[in-house]
């Protein structure tokens, strides 16, 4: 596993998967990469998925501090995508999945004592997509 710590960010799958998706944001491409966290998979669409699902809580107005940090690092604020219901149904079923039964979770249970940082920081992400939606004025 290519991960430095628990949250999104900290992985080099996320890392390259937001990296391309601020080269050629799509809303395709979000779906595409949810969709591919069913239950039991790779960890790399799993840390993929992670990474997509950020977005998606960020187009919601609930951006986490690594996303910001990555749109400042890349010279942007904001991407040219709407907030989808549909991407947030697949984001929280997505994170759903990994959390219950995954690659990932599976390499997060061989490191002693960082599974439940790592289950919190999941859902610290499915609460940024639960809660009650920004409004922007």
């Amino acid at each position: 596993m290519g991960a430095s710590g628990t949250d999104t960010f900290d992985d080099d799958d996320a890392m390259d998967w937001i990296g391309a998706f601020l080269d050629a944001p799509s809303e395709e491409l979000i779906y595409e990469t949810l969709e591919r966290a069913r239950p039991y998979c790779e960890s790399g669409a799993a840390s993929q998925a992670l990474a997509a699902a950020e977005v998606v809580a960020f187009l919601r107005g609930a951006p986490s501090s690594g996303l910001l940090q990555m749109l400042e690092a890349h010279g942007t604020e904001t991407f040219p995508l709407k907030r989808s219901p549909r991407h947030e149904r697949l984001a929280i079923d997505a994170i759903d999945n990994i959390s219950a039964a995954s690659e990932l979770r599976n390499l997060w249970e061989e490191v002693e004592g960082w599974l439940p940082e790592w289950l919190a920081a999941l859902e610290d992400l499915r609460n940024r997509l639960t809660a009650p939606p920004t409004i922007s004025s």
